[in-house]
């Protein structure tokens, strides 16, 4: 996958990345953006707001990549040092750019409020350094050359730095490389085996890192993404054909859709009505499923029945499934759907009753059994599953999607 691509790399500048006190969102969003001009992200690097390590990475991505984009360190605070950095990698001063600063002094102005002294900072760049205008914020990007590589700098604030890329970076990247292959991307979303299962099994695409296509598998919540990236179409398309054979219901979609979404589209279509019936996932399943716009049209009601006594006066579950199986049970389970279904009125229901811990279990039931129920027209079925390990609100998340994937394969018969 790397014939014909543009070798590019992210370094995102600031000690609140580093420290881990602000999450780093710009890097992945502008590697998607570049993705899809034919520019492949091979490396993210944080930085912290200290000069010296702003021109080494600078000089050491120069030596790797074609097109680097750099973001943050562009405010009028002295820890901001992305200009000066550059400058030093540069071998060059820093140059005042008369317009850059009436542009700074008007956008203010117009909001009413005062120009201080130190937004003068913002209008300096590396001396031959291109100005970037930024029409949002008060700090311009700057543009040069280093090496082979092409450099864009572009403020941290993720509005700013957005419509920057959009309008002026991303358009120099094409002219700059008019031949460069814009990859093909396909997509499939999986549920219900574990990342090495799943692996194993998509083993034989994943073989060679520098293939066309390209395959590869992330995880985030138990839902596994497997990315297939090719220079053709057909190539494309017919490795998802057959991985999505090979994995068979284990792929809930062939797009960048939610669990949820794909679950309530299809409720939707098939004019299903459903109830959720909820005790340890405590209102997730329903909440996941209210993630979705137009779910109105399916979700009719939700029960967080956490007590023995709210199971037995909001749902009817029967006292003696409860002393005899207790709450943590397929029969107290398939009573909540049930009763959810009949008090709702929907023909489906989807009921969870577990112990997310990290008290409260039993050598016969521990912390981690989580037992479901699929209720469709009257019929039900339930399922049982042992997340132990997993902290109490993991847990929980994973048991809300894991409910959505059972009622996924129920009403998909």
């Amino acid at each position: 996958m790397t014939t014909g691509s543009i070798a590019a790399e992210v370094l995102a500048i600031g000690d609140e990345l580093a420290q881990g006190w602000n999450v780093d969102t710009n890097s992945a969003e502008i590697a998607r953006e570049l993705l899809a001009i034919g520019a492949r992200v091979r490396r993210f690097t944080v930085i912290t707001d200290e000069r010296p390590a702003i021109a080494r990475a600078i000089a050491e991505a120069a030596a790797r990549s074609e097109v680097v984009i750099i973001t943050g360190g562009l405010g009028p605070t002295d820890d901001d040092l992305t200009r000066e950095g550059a400058a030093d990698a540069l071998g060059v001063e820093l140059e005042f750019v008369g317009s850059s600063w009436a542009a700074i002094q008007d956008r203010l102005r117009k909001r009413g409020r005062p120009v201080p002294e130190s937004n003068k900072k913002q209008a300096y760049r590396p001396a031959g350094a291109d100005t970037i205008v930024n029409e949002n914020g008060t700090a311009p990007g700057f543009v040069f050359s280093l090496g082979r590589a092409r450099f864009f700098a572009l403020p941290g604030v993720p509005r700013e730095m957005r419509a920057m890329l959009r309008d002026s970076v991303l358009p120099e990247i094409c002219k700059l490389f008019p031949n460069a292959i814009k990859p093909v991307r396909r997509v499939l979303k999986c549920f219900g085996a574990a990342e090495a299962t799943i692996g194993e099994v998509i083993k034989p695409w994943m073989a060679a890192r520098d293939a066309d296509p390209l395959v590869g598998i992330t995880v985030s919540s138990a839902v596994h993404t497997i990315s297939i990236l090719s220079n053709s179409a057909a190539r494309a398309d017919a490795a998802a054909d057959a991985i999505a054979a090979s994995l068979g219901k284990l792929v809930f979609a062939r797009e960048n859709a939610s669990l949820e979404e794909v679950v309530a589209r299809k409720l939707i279509s098939l004019n299903l009505t459903i109830a959720c019936a909820e005790s340890c996932t405590g209102g997730l399943v329903a909440s996941l499923l209210t993630n979705v716009p137009g779910v109105s049209a399916a979700l009719l009601e939700g029960f967080v029945t956490y007590s023995n006594e709210a199971k037995t006066a909001r749902l009817g579950v029967d006292p003696e499934i409860l002393r005899s199986h207790g709450a943590v049970s397929a029969e107290c389970a398939a009573a909540m759907a049930l009763g959810a279904s009949a008090r709702a009125g929907s023909r489906v229901a989807v009921a969870t009753t577990g112990i997310a811990g990290p008290d409260g279990g039993t050598a016969a039931k521990p912390v981690g059994l989580v037992w479901f129920a699929v209720a469709f027209d009257g019929r039900v079925e339930t399922h049982e599953r042992n997340y132990a390990g997993l902290e109490r609100n993991f847990l929980r998340e994973i048991a809300s999607r894991e409910a959505l994937n059972l009622l996924r394969l129920a009403i998909a018969r």
